[in-house]
């Protein structure tokens, strides 16, 4: 999970083919606050069970 954010962070706010392809987590076609809080989301239901 941690690594999962660490990726998606230092690709924040790009919208290159490549980055979309690897981080756009929640297909909008960019790489921003949501696909953080998708992984912030995730990480915390995981940790609660």
């Amino acid at each position: 999970m941690y690594s999962d954010a660490v990726i998606v962070g230092s690709s924040l706010n790009k919208s290159t083919p490549e980055a979309l392809a690897a981080v756009d987590i929640n297909g909008d076609g960019a790489v921003n606050q949501a696909d953080l809080d998708l992984i912030e989301k995730n990480f915390l239901a995981q940790i609660a069970n």
